[in-house]
């Protein structure tokens, strides 16, 4: 949904349009090397509010879609859950911030969407990935 590869957000414009953004700010770690790059690629900065229900409603029609296209495919060996931070990833490496407002609603919002995709796909494997996530986006015992 973000990507330093992209010169915007990964997001379509129909979904950017309706779904509030957060600044992330670069954390002191993330200031040295490739943080600071970051910095001339403003569209990396800026995230979607990914609890927002016009992101969550749009994320369910296009699980669906992959579903309908792909779940039992004999060419796809897996599907990733792009759990964008919170399982792992490293993806909001560099930043100090993540674009929700505290941890249990990032929980309650990956953990919802996860589950949309349990649902979606009963034939192919989904794989999550568990590298250590530098934004703190944890799962709260």
């Amino acid at each position: 949904m973000r990507s330093r590869l992209y010169t915007r957000s990964g997001l379509p414009d129909f979904v950017l349009d309706k779904v509030p953004k957060v600044d992330l700010v670069l954390s002191e770690s993330g200031k040295q090397g490739l943080g600071a790059k970051i910095l001339a690629e403003p569209a990396f900065a800026l995230s979607a509010r990914f609890d927002h229900p016009f992101f969550q409603q749009a994320f369910k029609e296009l699980v669906g879609l992959l579903a309908a296209e792909f779940d039992g495919n004999p060419l796809i060996e897996f599907i990733d859950t792009f759990m964008y931070g919170f399982w792992g990833e490293g993806h909001t490496w560099p930043f100090g911030n993540n674009p929700f407002p505290d941890y249990q609603t990032a929980e309650r919002t990956w953990t919802s969407m996860l589950e949309v995709q349990l649902e979606h796909f009963s034939k192919t494997p989904l794989l999550t990935n568990t590298q250590p996530d530098f934004s703190r986006v944890v799962i709260q015992n």
